[in-house]
């Protein structure tokens, strides 16, 4: 983001490098943006698809639960590593060395009225590297998130 800002990028892509992200979607997502006047937008896998009932899936349903809970707005996939940043959101991100890319920020900057959407999108497998989150890393992650969207939020 700090590359992108300090750049002038109008737009950014948040993408995992794990090749799970499809990058033909990136074009429906700047899309949506432009169209919706989007500060983010979400490659989801969840807008028009049924989320299972993993333990990871249940994670992203209490996320969703929390987000929801603080700034009354529906996110379908908060944990998705997709995401289309604004220049208004790169700066936002650029300028905060505390402040990164993730579900608890996002819910942040929907509470202070940026405005997100989801684009349906598919992903693959998990094509390199290992995730970090064990078991015990998920629930870790779990946890620090939801505090921080009910709580550190509130503080920034």
């Amino acid at each position: 983001m700090k590359y992108a800002f300090r750049h002038g990028y109008d737009t950014a892509i948040q993408f995992d490098a794990d090749g799970q992200h499809r990058p033909e979607f990136i074009g429906s997502m700047v899309k949506a943006m432009v169209e919706c006047d989007a500060d983010i937008v979400i490659g989801s896998r969840f807008v028009s698809e049924k989320k299972s009932h993993s333990p990871r899936m249940i994670g992203s349903r209490l996320i969703c639960g929390m987000v929801r809970l603080t700034t009354g707005k529906v996110l379908t996939d908060p944990t998705s590593g997709m995401r289309l940043f604004n220049r208004k959101m790169i700066e936002a991100f650029a300028s905060k060395n505390d402040f990164g890319p993730e579900p608890d920020s996002i819910a942040y900057l929907m509470h202070h009225g940026a405005k997100v959407v989801e684009v349906q999108v598919e992903m693959r497998e998990r094509r390199a590297g290992e995730s970090y989150l064990n078991f015990a890393r998920s629930i870790e992650y779990m946890l620090r998130t939801c505090v921080s969207i009910l709580f550190v939020q509130w503080f920034r």
